[in-house]
């Protein structure tokens, strides 16, 4: 598996979610209830990279099913899970509202 990893000091997560240069596409979007219960959240792509905040102890597995699903390497940030949640529930309001 693929991956990047960035020493760059990272933007707050709620403003890469407001931010998002690139939208995440429906297909690239993981479905919620599996996003909310293994803790990750595909925050945006940029440089055809996928950017995925993830709550601490995030699987092998399911680091493997996020990269299945959006087909791209990630760059992946751990986040606290209070953090995390907040991610998930403004990404995914954002997605319903828009629909």
């Amino acid at each position: 598996m693929t991956g990047t990893l960035s020493l760059d000091a990272p933007q707050p997560i709620d403003e890469r979610v407001a931010e998002d240069p690139q939208p995440v596409r429906e297909g690239k979007r993981l479905p919620i209830a599996y996003a909310k219960r293994q803790g990750v959240l595909v925050a945006q792509i940029r440089d055809g990279v996928a950017e995925i905040v993830a709550r601490p102890g995030l699987s092998s597995l399911a680091l493997a099913e996020v990269r299945r699903v959006v087909g791209l390497p990630l760059k992946v940030e751990t986040v606290g899970a209070q953090q995390s949640d907040a991610a998930l529930q403004a990404a995914y309001e954002q997605q319903t509202s828009e629909t």
